[in-house]
């Protein structure tokens, strides 16, 4: 059995334990979102919590990983991924989707390698030590996946990539320990307790892997009102959030 297949059954009986205990509350809306997204969705849970006395839960793992527990369950109001190649992948379950912030991807460096690790050049040196993510699980392990395509043999970083890991909040504690050197993650993590002090390092210019990140409306919502009024929330007062968590080009 596949690494994807156990994190995937893993999610799936959370999940069906969180459902058992919303029983009684009918109106409790379900969210999957990416787990690089945790900090604003948080605010916006914590927020529409608050204004419309509404509760939400919100179950966080890699974009991939949410699209299949969706698919297994049958359940949930909103799907926030990490990008827009999810809502093409998912079309049959969108009721409604349009963007709501930016992912920009930077090499995240550790403090004791700054000085030395400046440049994307510096990352192909013999030695150094290179975290990305799984590009089947992940959304920033897609973007890994495409710069390894599009770079050319002699500048790309396959020889020192050590560690491909399932989220990117596995990636940013890596290079926030010192176990790597340069972790490929999303560039408004370094706002993040773990991101505080660490260098980044901007990918090649001629690469663009800016990243869309949708909110959708699924049509396996139980309570489609209450989901769109969500939904609704999430394209305005979320997207200003969004935007104070460094979500921007």
């Amino acid at each position: 059995m596949s690494l994807k297949t156990l994190s995937a059954h893993a999610l799936l009986l959370s999940l069906l334990l969180v459902l058992s205990g919303c029983g009684h509350e009918p109106a409790t809306l379900l969210v999957y979102a990416g787990k690089g997204l945790k900090y604003p969705v948080e605010e916006i849970r914590r927020q529409y919590e608050q204004i419309k006395g509404v509760q939400v839960q919100v179950v966080y793992a890699g974009s991939d990983t949410l699209l299949a527990t969706i698919r297994k369950t049958h359940r949930g109001d909103i799907y926030i991924p990490g990008s827009k190649t999810y809502l093409q992948q998912a079309d049959d379950l969108v009721v409604r989707a349009s963007a709501i912030a930016w992912h920009v991807p930077v090499f995240a460096i550790s403090t004791g390698k700054i000085d030395r690790l400046r440049r994307y050049e510096d990352l192909l040196a013999p030695g150094v030590r290179i975290a990305i993510g799984n590009g089947q699980m992940a959304a920033i392990g897609r973007v890994a996946d495409s710069l390894l395509q599009q770079m050319p043999a002699e500048q790309g970083l396959a020889e020192n990539i050590r560690v491909r890991a399932s989220t990117v909040n596995e990636l940013i504690d890596l290079v926030a320990t010192g176990q790597v050197d340069a972790a490929l993650i999303w560039r408004d993590m370094l706002r993040w307790s773990q991101g505080r002090g660490l260098g980044q390092v901007p990918l090649p210019e001629p690469v663009n892997l800016v990243k869309e990140v949708p909110a959708i409306l699924l049509s396996t919502s139980t309570a489609p009102d209450a989901a769109a009024d969500l939904y609704d929330f999430i394209q305005s007062r979320g997207k200003e959030i969004f935007r104070q968590h460094g979500f921007e080009r």
